[in-house]
Order: structure tokens, then sequence, then C-alpha cells
């Protein structure tokens, strides 16, 4: 771990122009409106990595405290919560303990958690992983505190990064808000995230650290090109900046700001839609909760309005998982068009929005089902990203907006003949013929866990999944999301990978089950 501590012979400047020293002056304005003044007397909780601009925040929060006490509350009254994520060893231990140090120095309370990674987590999950675990710590230390406000010292640069992260993967209006200067950390909580330091860039922040001489910690992480918020960092933002010097970061700044407006504007519809359209079912004696659109009066919104309310209906059933994505929505907007051009038809699709949320389309009705939590993990492991009941016959949409099929086949001559084509059609429609009675009738779609075990079409025995995937030369990038058929403890087909060897068609065989991925 390195620590940055210079002093300068002049005193370094902002973008404006101004010295660093009058950056605490500003940060006072920036809380005055920013904050509720509800909310300015304290207990606070203020997230402290011991990294540059957690550290500058702790630092203005002291000396705003003495500028102006009816703003910012004194430190007494604020804790400062540190995370170790247990992914650093020493490096992560010594940021602990400057942490402790610096709350002590300045007079904030100071509470830490240390997480621990689950087993096998992949590296691009890493990244989620801590964020996840960050702020669920940073939650439950606002709840033991009775504190109603959570501060986080994301900056300007932070911004424009997230803005062109959500970009690259191809997220709407709703994605590019992106950080949002304050917000209820779930929806309808009265608890409040607050991002202060939004206004000011990474540079300024550095500028006012020198000027105190004050060090701080020195994540090496942050120059591993494995995190795509590494490479936008310094690879991209450099180049924009040389494209169009002294404006990138602003002008990336200002489509969040716009769809930020934007977002809060259909919100504000929704909310009001939910009102006209929504039923809202008992709650069941298990805990589980339903809200029922019938398909006639989704029809009649405006389109930005039709995924507005879904939105806002998933996030209402189940405030911290994750939004409706715009890949599943399309998925069921689609199906609704194709349910209303064949009025007779009767199937039903389902898609899992987040683990415990799910999405179900029919010729009437648009239902979101959210399952009471059965068994939280403590250890603050992910849940499965994925998990779909599949019957069969049968069809589930997953979160891409492909599907997956399960149809009895009566016909083996008809089964001989698309397994003949298969090799033809594989990169679209990629199907497997499967013994039906070793099958059975309810199935688990799902993707890859830590620890799954698998038994490929002609090996000696069951191996692990994921050295399997390796094998077969499958991308790290795309092994998370090969849909899995599961039938009772078993992986029956790794979708247009390879069939389990336990459902294999044999001479014994009754029954056929033909399982088909639809990619188109």
């Amino acid at each position: 771990m390195s620590r940055r501590e210079e002093n300068r012979n002049s005193e370094p400047v902002d973008r404006a122009g101004e010295p660093a020293s009058g950056l605490p002056a500003r940060f006072l304005a920036a809380m005055r409106s920013l904050i509720p003044a509800s909310r300015r007397s304290g207990p606070w909780i203020v997230a402290l990595s011991g990294g540059c601009d957690s550290t500058a925040l702790l630092r203005l929060l002291e000396k705003a405290a003495g500028l102006d006490p009816g703003a910012v509350p004194p430190p007494s009254r604020i804790t400062a919560a540190h995370v170790h994520h247990g992914l650093r060893g020493r490096e992560a231990d010594a940021d602990e303990e400057f942490s402790r140090n610096l709350a002590a120095r300045f007079g904030f309370g100071f509470c830490s958690r240390c997480l621990s990674p689950p087993p096998g987590l992949p590296q691009g999950a890493v990244e989620n992983w801590a964020r996840s675990g960050r702020y669920r710590v940073l939650r439950e230390a606002a709840l033991a505190r009775g504190a109603s406000l959570i501060l986080t010292g994301h900056n300007r640069n932070d911004q424009a990064e997230t803005v062109l992260q959500r970009f690259i993967r191809g997220a709407g209006f709703w994605g590019l808000a992106s950080i949002r200067p304050l917000r209820p950390v779930a929806l309808g909580s009265p608890m409040l995230l607050a991002r202060p330091l939004l206004a000011f860039t990474r540079r300024e922040i550095a500028a006012y650290l020198d000027v105190l001489c004050q060090p701080h910690a020195v994540d090496a992480t942050n120059e591993e090109m494995g995190f795509q918020r590494n490479r936008i960092r310094r690879h991209l933002m450099p180049h924009l900046e040389r494209s169009t010097p002294g404006t990138a970061v602003d002008d990336l700044c200002r489509i969040a700001e716009l769809s930020q407006d934007l977002h809060e504007t259909l919100d504000r519809a929704a909310r009001s839609a939910f009102q006209r359209v929504v039923r809202e079912e008992p709650v069941t004696p298990s805990g589980d909760r339903r809200m029922t659109i019938p398909v006639a009066a989704f029809r009649a919104l405006a389109d930005p309005l039709r995924y507005a309310l879904l939105r806002f209906a998933s996030l209402r059933l189940a405030p911290r998982q994750v939004p409706l994505s715009q890949r599943v929505f399309q998925a069921a907007v689609d199906t609704i068009s194709e349910l209303s051009h064949e009025p007779m038809k009767k199937s039903v699709s389902s898609w899992s929005v987040a683990p415990d949320l799910s999405l179900t389309v029919s010729s009437d009705t648009i239902q979101l089902s959210a399952s009471r939590e059965r068994n939280p993990d403590p250890g603050g492991k992910p849940p499965s990203p994925f998990e779909a009941a599949l019957s069969v016959p049968g069809e589930i949409r997953l979160p891409d907006g492909s599907s997956l099929t399960a149809v009895p086949c009566e016909d083996r001559a008809e089964t001989d003949r698309l397994l003949a084509r298969k090799q033809e059609s594989r990169s679209r429609h990629l199907v497997e013929a499967v013994d039906g009675e070793k099958l059975g009738t309810s199935l688990l779609v799902r993707f890859r866990r830590p620890g799954d075990l698998f038994h490929p079409l002609g090996a000696s025995g069951r191996r692990k999944l994921k050295s399997f995937l390796i094998d077969e030369k499958i991308p790290r990038a795309d092994r998370d999301t090969i849909p899995l058929v599961v039938a009772g403890k078993k992986i029956a087909w790794a979708a247009g990978v390879r069939l389990g060897h336990d459902f294999r068609i044999t001479g014994r065989t009754g029954s056929v089950v033909l399982l088909s991925w639809n990619r188109t």
C-alpha cells in the first residue's frame, strides 16, 4: 500500500482556477442545497475506504461542521463505516487501520466489517459482489445507529465513467441516469443515500488533500486492467479528454443529468398509472406477493410509460432487487404482441427478473411475483442471477430475450430428422433429444453456480462444470450465460454445449422430449 502526501510551493487550484483551499465553502453550499433540513442534525453514516475521495469527504465534513453546525452535524454524530472486502490481504488490513485512526483523529465514530468473497467467484463478478456487500454493510450500520442518511465519496469523474460504462453495456436513459446525488436506498425507504462530491472533479479533491498535506490510501487494484471500469478510466477517458479538451467530463455528466430529469418525469407518471391499472393481490400464507396488470390496460399506455410502470412495480415488490431490465421488458412486450395476433393461443411465458422476482405474461394478464427471501446468506454470497421453472411441455424466456422450450415428441422419425439437422442450425436454434422419463415434467433452468458438477455425454463420470467448460474452449465471458436445464439435482443439458450422460436416448427409451434453445 502506498500513501500520498505532497507539499507544494504554490497552492493547487481547482478546475475553475480557484485555490483548492476554497473547496470547503463550495462543499458547504452543496450540502445545504442537497441535504433536506430534516436530516441535517444526524446521525449520519459516511463510507470511508481510506482512499482519496472518502478521505477528502471526511475532512470536508469535519470542516463544514465547524463553518455551519446547522447544515452538518458535529463529527460525534457521524460514524465512518469501513468495509474490508477480504480481497487484498495485508494492504486491505492497513487501509482499515488507516481509516480507524483517521476517524479517531477528527472525532468521528467508527465501525468496520470484513466480508469473505464466495469461493470460485469469477473476476467479472468481483465488482458487483463487492459493491452489493458494501452497500449492505452501510445500510446495516445506519439501521443500528438510527441514521437516516448515508454519504459516499463518488465524484464528478466517477459519474462520467459510469455513463460510459452504462453506454457500453447498451443502457437506455434509465441506466444513463447513472449516479444520483440524492436518492432513497430503496424504493419507499426513508433512508437516503447522498453523494455530495458529485459536484467536484477528482483533480479538485486531490488538490484539496494536497493543501491539507493529508495522506490517503491507494488501492493497487485500481490499476488492474481486468476490470472494465479501470480500462475506461485509464484508456477511454484520456482519449476523450484529448479529443474534447476541458469538456469531456462535463458533457458526460450532462447526459446523466438530462437522463435523471427524464427518469423522474416518467417515475411520476408511472406512480399515477400504477394507481389506475395495477391490482395488488393479497399476500400468500408463505409471504409471497403478487401484482396483476390487465394486458388491455397495459397496451393503452404510451410506449415509454409501459416500461416505467413495470419497472416501478418490480421495485415496489422487491425494493432491493435489480429492477426490470430493458431486455426482459422487450421480451415481454414481444410476447404480448404475439398473443394479440393469436387470440386463441393460451401459452404462458415467464422470466426471472431477479433471484426472488418473476414476470409472467399470458393472453390477458401480466403478473409480477415476489418470493419472500427464505435463506439469506450472512456471508454475502451473491444469489444466482437467474432461475426459472420449466414445465414439460413449456417455454420460458431468458434474460437476454432468447427462449428455451421443452416439448414431448411422439414421432421418433421426426426426432431423428431434427437431430440430423441440428448441426446446420447450431448457431440459431439449438436442439437436443432427451429421455423423457428420466427428465420428468418439472425442470429448473438457471445459470451455473460455484461447485456445480456435470456428467457430460460420453464421459466416465461427473466432474466440475467449470473444468468441463474450460476444456470445451468456452470463453470465460460466456460461461455464466449458458442456460442449464436441471432435473432433480442433475444437470440434464448445458444448452448448446453438451447433453447430460444420464439423460441420453438409449434402446430402452420410451418417451422423448425435445429441448430447444432459440437464440433468434
